[in-house]
């Protein structure tokens, strides 16, 4: 197991302290009648499961992408216009040109002459 993966694995403690802490909240707030610290209650619970979710989102993307962008095995990113091409990281390999969108191969007219 890789360095990258333990570490998104790590991040399910903290999503779990969320949700336990969100879980209180909840109790305590369905003992309260006051509405105004209901209506808080539900705030806080809300932002701390929304928390939870990214923590685990983003042990998720540690666990799964980090490795390749980090040391640079997936490839090495090449910014050419508004597009990305993707050189290898093999000796040897030359980078594709990649063209806009909007550029079309140009085509001849039947009839028309050529030199």
């Amino acid at each position: 197991m890789s360095i990258f993966k333990l570490a998104g694995m790590l991040f399910i403690v903290p999503s779990t302290v969320l949700i336990t802490a969100c879980y209180f909240v909840l109790f305590a707030n369905s003992r309260t009648d006051n509405k105004v610290l209901k209506l808080f209650g539900w705030a806080v619970a809300l932002l701390l499961c929304l928390s939870a979710f990214t923590v685990f989102n983003a042990g998720k993307w540690v666990s799964e992408n980090a490795r390749e962008k980090l040391t640079g095995k997936g490839g090495i990113y090449i910014s050419v216009g508004r597009r990305m091409a993707i050189k290898e990281n093999c000796p040897g390999k030359r980078l594709k040109p990649v063209l806009p969108v909007s550029a079309k191969k140009p085509t001849v007219p039947k009839g028309a002459k050529t030199n």
